[in-house]
């Protein structure tokens, strides 16, 4: 169990760092000048999807691909997916597909967080066309 708790912890850490990277991607976005300022939030938005992916891979081999946990790391995805897409263009497919499981996710939990839902909604409506793709 220590190792599942070490491993847990890591990958919260490691989640909790890829967030800050979207963070500075995010600030950073509102002073794009040149190619190097471009290049620079997009480095940070795709570092910023690795390590959230690492995490989610993290915690999933620990069994908790099903918790509130996981659901924050996909909504994390889903929005920074679409944080990229918004910037540099390219679809939002991906991004809807994190925000859906997130979703299913956090409704399935025994006591779902009203507002970590309503979040997820919000990211929803704020992408294009997300209607007809997630019916599909």
């Amino acid at each position: 169990r220590a190792d599942g708790v070490d491993a847990e912890q890591r990958a919260r850490a490691a989640a909790g760092l890829a967030e800050l990277w979207y963070c500075q991607a995010s600030a950073g976005s509102l002073h794009l000048r040149d190619h190097e300022s471009f290049e620079a939030v997009q480095s940070l938005a795709r570092r910023s999807i690795a390590k959230t992916h690492e995490a989610l891979a993290e915690i999933r081999e620990l069994g908790l691909g099903e918790t509130r946990l996981a659901a924050t790391m996909l909504k994390d995805l889903g929005k920074v997916h679409g944080f990229l897409a918004s910037i540099f263009g390219g679809s939002e497919a991906t991004s809807r597909q994190f925000l859906a499981e997130a979703l299913r996710i956090q409704q399935r939990l025994d006591r779902p967080a009203e507002c970590e839902t309503e979040n997820i909604q919000r990211l929803m409506r704020d992408r294009p066309n997300n209607r007809a793709d997630l019916d599909a």
